[in-house]
């Protein structure tokens, strides 16, 4: 089905890089006819926004992350990483969010297995007001994703100043300037991110920079004025070849 998509559609539009280099290997039609570009996130005001319900009950250094924790968000290798610095250093990982239902039996057993008792803080399922409001009182956002296109989670994190640690991964590690505007690793590797995390650590002034470039990263490439124009350039383009065939014939995907 994806390849029919690919060969059959006018123009395609993939939200990292790394996605379109994977298109086209199925279809390799669609390198002339395709394009990437990140999403965009609006401006928020983090002042606005209400006290968290946990926030004291963090203590240390607060690591975090947001979302619907599955499979390809790389959890695992984040718990792995925090239970090593946890018998270096005083750390508290906070999950925003919770599991997926399908995989709860064995996120249950990982936790059980890395045992972070009150180091570890899950909120459970919270609106978007709620998880925003969490994304200051963060010391390091961590996104250990294998696979991710480009996930909101990330534009929020850089938006509120968080420093990240991500992995190379789909946009993530196409956003993400190493040593700039936060760090990256590989995916899939629980050393390498308990030793970002732990460089990070003892690093506040670091840690600070980093959310700053993020910031900025996030008001000069990710502004949603940058995406319409993306958009409007896709049509533009897509209707100037085809100006003389009907709409209803045209697919875009």
């Amino acid at each position: 089905p994806i390849s029919w998509i690919l060969d059959n559609s006018d123009w395609t539009t993939f939200v990292s890089r790394t996605l379109r280099k994977r298109a086209n290997l199925i279809s390799p039609s669609s390198r002339m006819k395709s394009s990437a570009f990140w999403n965009s996130i609006a401006p928020i005001n983090f002042e606005k926004l209400p006290k968290p319900s946990l926030i004291s009950e963090l203590s240390g250094l607060v690591i975090g992350t947001t979302g619907r924790f599955r499979g390809k968000k790389g959890i695992e290798f984040l718990l792995d990483a925090c239970s090593k610095l946890n018998k270096e250093i005083d750390v508290t990982l906070l999950l925003i969010g919770d599991f997926v239902d399908k995989e709860k039996s064995y996120w249950e057993q990982e936790l059980k297995n890395h045992d972070l008792g009150s180091r570890l803080q899950i909120t459970g399922i919270k609106t978007r007001q709620e998880t925003l409001a969490y994304l200051p009182h963060l010391d390091i956002f961590a996104i250990p994703s294998l696979t991710d296109g480009c996930p909101n989670a990330l534009l929020e994190a850089m938006s509120a100043g968080c420093a990240i640690v991500g992995s190379n991964a789909d946009a993530i590690g196409e956003i993400i300037e190493d040593g700039v505007n936060g760090l990256l690793v590989n995916p899939a590797n629980a050393a390498e991110l308990a030793a970002a995390l732990r460089y990070l650590a003892d690093r506040a002034e670091l840690r600070t920079e980093l959310g700053a470039a993020a910031i900025m990263k996030v008001e000069t490439h990710l502004a949603p004025a940058i995406e319409l124009d993306n958009w409007l350039s896709i049509y533009q383009r897509v209707f100037e070849k085809f100006k003389s065939v009907p709409l209803s014939k045209i697919s875009l995907s």
